[in-house]
């Protein structure tokens, strides 16, 4: 679970590419009424938007199969899965907060510091931080984005 921009579909694919499965987007408007697939391991990017009767269905079918399914959602869905008597695990994405991205932005630049051929001495600000959590309304997507803004900006003027 996560707001948008959190990073679910990341996730998503990236673990459907450690371990196969199917992986499916629920388009918004009319293109949402269709029965999600169900396999051995499914992925269900935009889970909330499934109209329920169709959740549902598929719920029930995934648990006759002995199915497991990631789903990224920006809502709780455990309600609907506990009917079925699946084995339930939350993950919540972290909010993008000015506290979050300076910790994200240390482990990002002190990964790169592993580099020896890379001469790096950056350190984002409680400021330049909050400018960006303000700028990215919410999105660690967008957060990323201005953060290679930051470090553009700081080699332009170096």
């Amino acid at each position: 679970m996560g707001e948008k921009g959190a990073g679910k579909t990341s996730h998503l694919l990236h673990w459907k590419q450690q371990t196969g499965g199917v992986y499916y987007y629920c388009q918004p408007g009319w293109k949402r009424c269709s029965l999600p697939p169900v396999t051995k391991i499914v992925y269900w990017d935009e889970a909330n938007r499934i109209p329920l009767p169709l959740l549902l269905t598929s719920l029930l079918v995934s648990r006759c199969i002995n199915a497991t399914i990631v789903a990224g959602t920006h809502d709780n869905l455990t309600e609907f899965a506990s009917l079925f008597g699946f084995e339930i695990k939350n993950m919540t994405l972290s909010t993008l907060c000015v506290e979050n991205l300076l910790q994200w932005a240390k482990k990002l630049i002190e990964a790169e510091r592993l580099s020896p051929s890379i001469p790096i001495s950056l350190e984002l600000s409680t400021d330049n931080a909050r400018e960006i959590v303000a700028e990215s309304q919410g999105s660690w997507r967008q957060a990323a984005t201005y953060l290679h803004i930051w470090v553009a900006r700081i080699v332009k003027d170096s």
